[in-house]
């Protein structure tokens, strides 16, 4: 009887194994995926007019479709923020989502005289916020 009992007891043990490393393989794979759901700035360039456009491409990262109206863009230079409903802020194309893997320009102007720098927080529905900055002349 002693040898059938050993025997459970290795089974059981490789039993509990199996399940807490398939509980943290879980954890781990689902904090990634988390982490890497987002937008990212892919580039950042101002076009010379009256006033600066700033463009700003972003990239859609995850696995799902990210609204456009859902990311929050705010600039926080000049001292004084522009509100995210900024009038002179628009989506290139008029696009309502950036689908995954793909990109969405956003513009907005750069007021101002001289040389600057305009600062952007972009704040997507999921993932992180960005910065983004932007010299015009």
């Amino acid at each position: 009887m002693k040898g059938i009992s050993e025997i459970i007891a290795t089974i059981l043990m490789l039993m509990i194994t199996l399940a807490i490393s398939g509980t943290a393989y879980i954890f781990i794979s689902g904090a990634f995926t988390q982490q890497t759901q987002g937008l990212e700035v892919v580039d950042a360039y101002c076009q010379d007019g009256s006033p600066d456009v700033v463009n700003l491409i972003m990239r859609n990262l995850g696995t799902a479709t990210i609204s456009a109206s859902g990311v929050v863009v705010t600039q926080t230079n000049p001292t004084e923020p522009v509100p995210p409903e900024n009038p002179n802020r628009a989506w290139v194309g008029g696009i309502t989502s950036i689908a995954p893997g793909t990109t969405g320009t956003l513009q907005d102007a750069c007021e101002g005289n001289g040389p600057r720098t305009c600062i952007y927080r972009v704040l997507p529905p999921i993932g992180r916020s960005i910065i983004a900055s932007v010299s015009c002349t």
